[in-house]
């Protein structure tokens, strides 16, 4: 079997981990290469084509037409394997990073190279500046990382032998067993959709006796400064709240230190989090999101988790929170060109602060500031928390903890270990390699299931 991938780059980060892991998965079985327009600098071992028109439009300095694209890329095919791969497996071509990328492969598809497109990310879901509702090819096979995007292509027009769930590989840590540390930790990245202004809400509200250890840095330049932010905010009142905390220590030893893992993510495309602390012998609390529901189905026990934290108006500034959010839903609307009635926003609005409480992760960061000054300074304010959100008790360790460990422990290691991981992508290869597929994707119906003004999230929103 020959299997090539493409991506715009190989550095660092979540897309690339994902490809060295379907690399070593088929390693045994296929002859592969990658196309990309970066080296791959943590797998030197894997061949790979430069071409520097596959990186972002922004970083390609000489355009070029998409039809000597398409050549390159079926010139070094054929100086290989001597004819087409039996499937180009692409990662996320539907961002629109890249607007030449989609004419090629339209072009290499059409010369009979069998294409798999994954999307890990949608751009209708928060990110206008990368939306482009062309790029979504038609004749092609498609995956997706997750129940929910797999419900919304199905009901966008896909047909289920077209498109494949293709969950992400768990790393596993070794196991520690152990309540002897005392930090909270969070590992993840500070960007906005990871709500760690509910972490450190959390960790005020229960009174954990150590640390809240937030793992790396944002990375873009609009996180960073929320990020910076949260640094400052966090200093000023003195809180043990420490970011960064896994650059320079080793994430094994940061598992061993931990008393709990927190996630308080607020939107996941496959949702680690939820799923590697077990391994490493940790217990994960924090908010449940419907990526969980896959986790669940399957036997991971997550029932301890809250869906949502519901906080009283009065520990905010309601009003001014009310107009930065009817600003920025419109906002978000019209980056999709999409107009919205005044009735929509007052109906949104409505149904985000019901009843005279609200979701703390529907608050924007400012108001997330003043609700966690409120807590810290009003003596019955973590009564009145606790009052309204009886889950509390779901955050202490019982005498089930160990057992509910072990079973979910196990329970990740048969269901996203390299096995099964190697199982779901070569049953994808094969139904590329047995065919192409007729079908096409509704777009307009894509951007109406994520584009929800009911559902509206500040700080899932990123205008990248």
């Amino acid at each position: 079997m020959k299997v090539a991938y493409l991506h715009y780059h190989l550095k660092p980060g979540g897309v690339t981990t994902v490809i060295q892991h379907q690399i070593r998965a088929v390693q045994n079985v296929a002859d592969v290469m990658v196309f990309s327009s970066t080296p791959f600098i943590e797998s030197p071992e894997i061949p790979v084509k430069q071409i520097p028109w596959l990186a972002y439009d922004s970083d390609i300095i000489e355009p070029v037409r998409s039809e000597k694209l398409a050549d390159i890329m079926e010139l070094e095919m054929k100086r290989r394997w001597g004819s087409l791969c039996d499937v180009l497996h692409v990662h996320n071509p539907t961002l629109g990073k890249n607007r030449g990328l989609r004419d090629a492969l339209i072009r290499l598809r059409d010369r009979g190279c069998p294409l798999l497109l994954q999307i890990h990310d949608f751009a209708e879901d928060g990110r206008p500046r990368l939306y482009d509702p062309d790029s979504y090819l038609e004749d092609v096979h498609y995956g997706v990382i997750n129940a929910r995007d797999q419900s919304v292509l199905l009901d966008a027009g896909l047909k289920p032998e077209g498109l494949h769930r293709l969950d992400n590989r768990v790393r596993e840590f070794p196991f520690h067993e152990s309540e002897e540390g005392d930090t909270l930790i969070y590992p993840v990245r500070a960007i906005r959709r990871k709500n760690v202004g509910e972490a450190i809400f959390v960790h005020q509200w229960l009174g954990f006796h150590g640390s809240l250890g937030i793992t790396l840095p944002a990375n873009s330049v609009s996180d960073r400064v929320i990020q910076k932010d949260w640094e400052r905010f966090v200093r000023e009142k003195a809180f043990s709240v420490h970011f960064d905390i896994g650059i320079h220590n080793d994430f094994n030893g940061l598992m061993q230190d931990a008393f709990l893992v927190i996630t308080t993510s607020v939107n996941e495309g496959f949702g680690f989090s939820f799923l590697e602390p077990w391994t490493a012998g940790k217990a994960v609390i924090g908010r449940r999101l419907s990526v969980c529901d896959d986790f669940k189905e399957h036997g991971v026990d997550l029932d301890h988790l809250y869906t949502r934290l519901l906080i009283p108006a009065e520990f905010f500034d309601i009003g001014s929170f009310q107009k930065r959010y009817a600003a920025a839903l419109k906002r978000a609307m019209a980056a999709f060109g999409r107009a919205l009635l005044p009735e929509a926003v007052d109906s949104s609005l409505n149904t985000l602060t019901a009843a005279g409480s609200i979701d703390f992760g529907r608050l924007d960061e400012t108001a997330q500031r003043e609700a966690i000054t409120y807590l810290v300074k009003e003596r019955s304010a973590k009564r009145i928390i606790s009052g309204l959100n009886p889950h509390r008790r779901l955050f202490q360790p019982d005498r089930d903890l160990r057992k509910k460990i072990s079973k979910n422990a196990q329970t990740v290691r048969e269901h996203w270990g390299e096995n099964a991981f190697r199982k779901r992508l070569l049953a994808a290869y094969d139904a590329v390699i047995k065919g192409r597929v007729k079908q096409r994707i509704d777009t307009e119906a894509v951007l109406k299931a994520f584009l929800r003004p009911r559902d509206f999230t500040m700080i899932r929103w990123n205008n990248e």
